[in-house]
């Protein structure tokens, strides 16, 4: 048997476009003048894009402030039972501790830059003379039996219903863009 000579090959050369290249210009006088019911429907694919952007913030808002209500509720629901702790003046670090905590946790939710030193001054600007008066309560638990009995539920009390209002009020500011940095009690 004899072969069949192999086909001759074609020699096919073709320009090779590199992503660097430039497209091919376009005469600007070629292209169709846009008409009124262009630019209707794109102000009308703009004003809903906007719709659908603002309706995804509100959403967005909507559950930062249900996750802020929720951490809010919690720190302020410790604090509470802090404060019925028979442990005079540690009750009261604790809460101190338990305050700086909510607001870490707040700035951390609402993208603020946290610094523990702010957040303390800003505690105490906001307390003012109250921590003496929490500080006496704590101290009237050595009292035996009757101290403990008389102090604790009302400082308990006092100190979730303290510790909600601090969380409000961080709320309210981190929420209108605040900082630690501009807070001023």
């Amino acid at each position: 048997m004899s072969e069949s000579p192999a086909p001759p090959r074609l020699k096919v050369s073709r320009p090779r476009s590199r992503l660097y290249q430039l497209a091919p210009a376009v005469d600007a006088a070629a292209l169709p003048e846009p008409s009124p019911a262009d630019s209707a429907t794109e102000a009308a694919v703009e004003s809903a894009a906007a719709l659908a952007l603002d309706a995804r913030m509100q959403r967005q808002r909507r559950w930062q402030r249900r996750r802020a209500i929720n951490v809010l509720h919690y720190h302020a629901a410790l604090s509470g039972t802090a404060g019925v702790l028979p442990l005079p003046v540690l009750d009261t670090l604790l809460v101190g501790s338990l305050q700086l905590n909510l607001i870490h946790d707040l700035s951390r939710l609402y993208g603020v830059d946290f610094s523990t030193q702010r957040a303390k001054a800003a505690i105490a600007a906001l307390l003012g003379g109250m921590q003496s008066g929490l500080l006496v309560s704590s101290m009237l638990k050595y009292v035996p039996v009757v101290g403990y009995a008389v102090v604790s539920i009302p400082a308990a009390a006092a100190v979730g219903a303290v510790t909600y209002a601090i969380g409000k009020v961080f709320m309210y500011h981190f929420e209108l863009g605040g900082t630690l940095l501009d807070f001023d009690a």
